[in-house]
């Protein structure tokens, strides 16, 4: 803390019960701010399940379809190794990824945190979300099989949400590229 500046006098009980009850009662759903689909993010979240889809949408069509919601929306801030991070308090969902390891992911970060005297529940934590003004296009797994595209265009026509469903532009070689890329990246830093 005192590396940010921050030079009162902290109370360590008190800190770590504060980050104690946020470990317990902060729910964080992710979304990556990229441009394009990414070979590297197929590979990494999914381990090889071709029967799955990338939901892509816009901060705009999010914050939208969250509107009412008690929700923080923040962009992941990427550290470098060595730079203290401010793991502290409410800003550590937003603040602690090591840049090198996972700069990839360009990260949104939705995040609510439930009261004092609120239950804990389970591992999540249900909020209403308009999803046909979410919901942009659905691009399915470049190698899933050719009828999973229809079963996706089936799902969304019966929950009317007006999107279009397309098949991944990229190649089983792209997927293939970035896991190599992966491996020689994990043992450089390793």
């Amino acid at each position: 803390m005192n590396s940010y500046g921050d030079l009162a006098p902290v109370s360590w009980p008190s800190l770590i019960n504060t980050n104690e009850h946020l470990r317990k009662k902060t729910y964080v759903h992710c979304w990556s701010m990229r441009a394009a689909e990414s070979a590297w993010m197929w590979n990494s979240f999914l381990e090889n399940i071709t029967r799955s889809v990338v939901v892509r949408s816009t901060i705009g069509r999010l914050i939208g379809a969250l509107r009412g919601q008690p929700v923080d929306v923040k962009r992941v801030i990427y550290y470098p190794r060595g730079q203290p991070r401010p793991d502290y308090s409410y800003t550590a969902p937003f603040a602690a990824k090591d840049k090198i390891k996972y700069q990839e992911d360009r990260e949104l970060r939705l995040s609510i945190t439930t009261g004092l005297g609120v239950p804990e529940g389970p591992d999540h934590e249900l909020i209403s979300v308009d999803t046909a003004s979410l919901v942009g296009n659905v691009i399915v797994h470049p190698l899933s099989s050719p009828g999973f595209q229809d079963e996706v265009r089936a799902v969304v026509a019966r929950h009317s949400i007006p999107c279009r469903v397309a098949r991944s532009r990229l190649a089983k070689s792209d997927l293939e590229a970035v896991a190599r890329a992966h491996l020689q990246r994990a043992s450089k830093y390793s």
